[in-house]
C-alpha cells in the first residue's frame, strides 16, 4: 500500500512539472501581437483617433489584450 502510495505521488509530481513546462512554454510564444491587432481593428472603424468613440474602443481593447495575458 506504501509503495503504491509513493508511486501515485512520484507520478503526481512528475504530471505537475510536465504541466509547468507546458505552461511556461505556451505563455512566451502562444499569444500574437495583440497590439497590431488592436491597431488594425482601431483602423477599421474610420473614426480619427481624438475621437471619444475611437478612444472608449482602444480602452476596452488594451483592457482585454491585458486580461488574455493575465490568462496566458
Amino acid at each position: 500500500m506504501d509503495l503504491e502510495k509513493q508511486n501515485l505521488a512520484d507520478e503526481l509530481q512528475q504530471t505537475q512539472a510536465e504541466l509547468e513546462k507546458v505552461q511556461s512554454a505556451n505563455s512566451t510564444h502562444d499569444l500574437p501581437d495583440l497590439k497590431e491587432i488592436r491597431d488594425r481593428v482601431l483602423a477599421e472603424l474610420k473614426l480619427g483617433k481624438q475621437a471619444t468613440g475611437y478612444k472608449a474602443a482602444q480602452k476596452a481593447l488594451d483592457k482585454f489584450i491585458e486580461e488574455l495575458r493575465n490568462v496566458t
